[in-house]
């Protein structure tokens, strides 16, 4: 699996996530968005998807101003990235 960089970022209200599942990790696909405090914020995606590059649009209006983790995780491997929403 990679995740590339979201853009914008920093951004308001909305920025793109980018990631790719090559054929080794297809399967079950969980991209989840964290506070700082380590608490779930929301869950983008959790099932399961096809190989291949995707692209999700995360709206965060209904969250506060601050840094919050997404975590991508597929096939026994995960990366992470960390966003910054400014309002």
């Amino acid at each position: 699996i990679s995740l590339f960089p979201a853009y914008p970022n920093p951004f308001n209200p909305t920025t793109t996530i980018k990631f790719n599942v090559d054929e080794k990790s297809v399967g079950h696909v969980n991209l989840q968005i964290f506070d700082m405090k380590g608490r779930i914020v929301e869950s983008v995606m959790n099932g399961a998807i096809n190989p291949g590059q995707h692209e999700i649009q995360w709206n965060a209006s209904n969250h506060a101003s601050g840094v919050y983790w997404v975590i991508l995780e597929s096939g026994g491997k995960s990366q992470n990235q960390k966003v910054v929403l400014l309002k």
